[in-house]
């Protein structure tokens, strides 16, 4: 077929620290996109979803929520639920931790990091504490990407039990460190 064998050519004149030096940009730039296409939800989700008070579909089985998810979905080629998934994420990241999503943006923070972030915080109800989460996370997530997946929930699960203790919702499947 055309094309095939061309790509093991690009890199016969680049020695091997450099093809290190550009798989970490690649990395970065993925990050990068990835950022922006929570920043494009988040923006989608802004313009879409109606304040529930004010909206007579937010009881209904298939909400505003739902319809926008789908629409992601479509054009992520996602499930509908990993859709919700990537709603919440731009959501939590619009609304609770800017510093996160500048960092993520940046290509700081990789995705399977924020998605973490965004869940394990999720149960915090104050402002003055998301503010110090995200200042917290910002300072320290940097050197998580290549933690186990036990232990980067551990690091964020420590921050937030220390700086939220008696701020969060009551959630059974929540446990803080101790």
């Amino acid at each position: 077929s055309p094309g095939c064998g061309i790509v093991e050519h690009v890199f016969e004149s680049v020695d091997d620290a450099g093809l290190v030096t550009s798989l970490q940009d690649a990395v970065r730039a993925e990050a990068a996109a990835a950022a922006l296409q929570s920043a494009l939800i988040g923006e989608l989700l802004t313009r879409r979803l109606p304040d529930p008070d004010d909206d007579e579909r937010a009881r209904w089985a298939c909400d505003s929520f739902d319809s926008i998810a789908a629409e992601v979905a479509a054009a992520m080629t996602l499930s509908h639920g990993k859709a919700c998934g990537q709603l919440r994420i731009a959501e939590t990241l619009r609304d609770h931790l800017p510093k996160v999503a500048a960092l993520y943006g940046k290509g700081g923070l990789a995705a399977r990091v924020v998605a973490a972030i965004t869940w394990r915080t999720r149960l915090i109800v104050d402002e003055a504490v998301w503010a110090r989460i995200d200042a917290e996370l910002c300072a320290r997530a940097t050197g998580w990407g290549p933690l186990a997946d036990d232990l980067l929930r551990s690091m964020i699960d420590a921050l937030v039990y220390a700086g939220a203790s008696l701020n969060v919702k009551e959630d059974r499947g929540w446990t803080p460190l101790h």
